[in-house]
């Protein structure tokens, strides 16, 4: 006959079982949880380097167009010039070298902000490229972290099934 304390040892053995199956089942509840944190750093990132490749397109678009303003500007002084010396009265000469001054002026504001616009390119191109950098060491750290929760999410069902066979 089976005496009571075997029973009692049965049940508490079934009991750390259940114990332990209930802590196993917890721990995988919680790795879709941790899976999704790290993918969303992922996108996050992806989504800075994507922002600050668009803040860099911006940049060269507006070097695009002041560089046009520019040829514009240029082209307009020269011609200016040329009619310089068609003109015939001294009050026309002046006016025109008035008016060449002015542009000349414009142009130099111009090639000042043209100037600036290349220095921000150079300054938003370095701060892409160590952006990468980083990123691309911290996606692979995440990529292998990502890894090792499959890995410890199969090993703890491994586990869980192990215990109910235990049961």
């Amino acid at each position: 006959m089976v005496s009571f304390s075997h029973h009692l040892k049965v049940l508490q053995n079934l009991q750390a079982i259940d114990l332990e199956m209930d802590n196993l089942r917890t721990n995988k509840v919680a790795f879709p949880n941790k899976m999704m944190t790290l993918k969303q750093i992922l996108n996050d990132e992806r989504e800075r380097i994507n922002g600050q490749k668009k803040a860099l397109s911006a940049l060269e678009e507006k070097k695009r167009l002041l560089e046009l303003d520019l040829q514009e500007r240029n082209e307009k002084n020269k011609k200016a010039q040329d009619r310089l010396l068609g003109v015939k009265s001294n009050q026309e000469f002046q006016a025109m070298q008035k008016e060449i001054e002015s542009s000349k002026g414009e142009t130099g504001i111009i090639e000042e902000q043209i100037l600036e616009v290349m220095l921000q390119l150079d300054r938003s191109k370095e701060e892409i490229c160590d952006i990468e950098k980083a990123w691309s060491q911290k996606a692979h750290d995440i990529e292998a972290d990502i890894l090792q929760l499959k890995t410890d999410y199969d090993v703890l069902d491994e586990s869980i099934q192990a215990q109910q066979k235990l049961r």
